[in-house]
């Protein structure tokens, strides 16, 4: 247990020291000071693993530089072409009687302008990741994101989360040119079985802080959640699946993008969505999915005119290997 603080300690004192002191400044990294660093840092983890050789054998410290060479690799190369925000953090899980304490903190690059004042006319936190955040981040501020889950054996698993950080460009080649704007995300996650259906869901809550200007056009407030219902309802026999399970599953949710009210008429603002998905689905094999799916909306646009009814078929494979 000592080990696991003193590493947790050593860790944090080297964020700490790489955030706020040796890059406290935003500035534009030359190529030697890159280089420099990445020297730095590399060396640290093979003195790390000269550690891991000599308290726990050749296997582990091998594990080890082998986890650390692919780690590398992924970080220079095939990350930056996806949207995963660039960052570092901590996770465990404590067991507390028949309870499960699960935890996890982590330090990222955070979002960036495109939270408001995007194509879609309205307040969307998905818009403000771009590809651009693995190469700098606009402002030199990072975002904090945690999760803290209880699993008990009979009853499932209950969690909450937080995600926060500054989002807008407020600063440039080191100085303030802007009002620093936060965007906070607080989460409530559930999950368990009933009977013999799973059920799953979320209630997220966000507060944006907008530019006065732009309030009510772009909400300072949304909310959103959903449920989502599984019940097996056959297991075929397939050749070579012997655990294959066909699901009817329901799903309902809704979101509001705007959440509060027009200061000339006092009318709610409206920009929200509810839907109800019926879908059912074939899982071959626990990692695999194949899921048809028929998802019925109604749609509220930011004046409130009369509900859009839509509705559409989906159909979606994913695996994991």
């Amino acid at each position: 247990m000592g080990f696991w603080v003193g590493f947790v300690a050593f860790v944090l004192v080297m964020l700490a020291l790489d955030l706020g002191v040796f890059h406290r400044k935003a500035h534009e990294v030359s190529m030697r000071e890159a280089a420099t660093w990445s020297v730095a840092w590399v060396t640290l983890a093979m003195v790390f693993n000269a550690g891991v050789l000599w308290l726990w054998g050749r296997d582990a410290a091998l594990e080890f530089l082998t986890g650390y060479l692919i780690e590398k690799s992924l970080s220079t190369d095939i990350i930056p072409s996806t949207l995963s925000e660039v960052g570092g953090g901590v996770f465990g899980r404590i067991a507390i009687g028949r309870a499960t304490l699960t935890y996890d903190a982590y330090v990222t690059n955070g979002l960036r302008d495109g939270v408001v004042g995007n194509a879609l006319g309205r307040t969307d936190v998905a818009s403000g990741k771009g590809e651009e955040l693995f190469a700098e981040d606009n402002n030199g501020s990072p975002a904090w994101s945690g999760r803290v889950a209880v699993r008990l054996p009979t009853s499932g698993e209950v969690g909450v989360s937080y995600y926060g950080g500054y989002y807008n460009s407020f600063r440039l080649e080191g100085v303030e040119v802007d009002e620093r704007r936060w965007l906070g995300i607080g989460a409530l996650d559930f999950g368990g079985s009933v009977g013999p259906a799973d059920v799953r869901g979320e209630i997220a809550y966000a507060t944006v802080d907008v530019p006065g200007g732009m309030v009510e056009i772009f909400g300072d407030t949304q909310w959103g959640g959903h449920v989502d219902v599984t019940l097996p309802v056959w297991r075929p026999r397939l050749p070579g699946y012997a655990h294959a399970v066909l699901a009817a599953s329901l799903r309902v949710e809704s979101i509001d993008y705007n959440v509060g009210t027009f200061a000339s008429t006092g009318a709610s603002i409206r920009d929200d969505v509810a839907a109800i998905v019926p879908g059912i689905s074939l899982r071959p094999t626990p990692g695999t999915v194949v899921r048809a799916n028929y998802r019925y909306h109604w749609i509220r646009d930011f004046v409130g005119n009369p509900t859009q009814r839509m509705a559409g078929f989906q159909l979606g494979f994913a695996t994991y290997f």
